[in-house]
């Protein structure tokens, strides 16, 4: 049976200043003398994380955005796409709102690249 994956899409782009910081994991073996030898761990050993922003939000949109990620409950996966980019699949473990003025928020939110099965 296949399921299908949802693709995140939130009322407009994020707000200006994402950040996308690559998670790296290397495995380093430390030897005598200061001498070390790392290796990357795994295949895919670089995983983008975007720290993405959305300011402005009307109640009824931030609502819709945190019962996404909820529902996607920090494992499973999602599509989504920075403004000119492709899609791509994302994990998010890691959400949380802001009451900025008279009913408008803040949504911000981490994305991790998801390297599962996607079927």
């Amino acid at each position: 049976m296949t399921i299908a994956i949802p693709t995140f899409d939130p009322p407009f782009a994020p707000s200006p200043g994402a950040q996308n910081k690559p998670e790296i994991k290397i495995l380093q073996a430390e030897f005598g003398d200061g001498y070390s030898q790392p290796t990357p761990a795994g295949l895919n050993h670089i995983r983008r994380v975007l720290t993405l922003q959305w300011e402005m939000l009307e109640r009824c949109e931030r609502d819709a955005m945190l019962s996404f990620f909820e529902r996607r409950g920090g494992t499973l996966p999602f599509f989504f796409a920075m403004p000119g980019e492709a899609h791509i699949a994302y994990t998010c473990a890691d959400w949380s709102d802001t009451a900025l003025e008279a009913e408008l928020y803040a949504v911000n939110a981490t994305f991790k690249r998801y390297f599962g099965a996607l079927a």
